[in-house]
């Protein structure tokens, strides 16, 4: 599992960026754990930006 801390410091690590940007990432971050292999499951993700 990706973990609390992990998601914690990435998110903070983009928070600049664009939300398409950080949707990226976390795919990105989700791959490289996974060792890019194929998802059992669905994956949904939402980026909310606040201002």
């Amino acid at each position: 599992m990706l973990g609390y801390d992990q998601a914690k410091h990435t998110l903070a690590s983009a928070a600049q960026l664009s939300s398409q940007e950080i949707l990226m990432r976390l795919v990105q971050i989700g791959d490289e754990w996974g060792q890019s292999r194929l998802a059992d499951d669905d994956v949904t993700f939402v980026v909310l930006k606040i201002r």
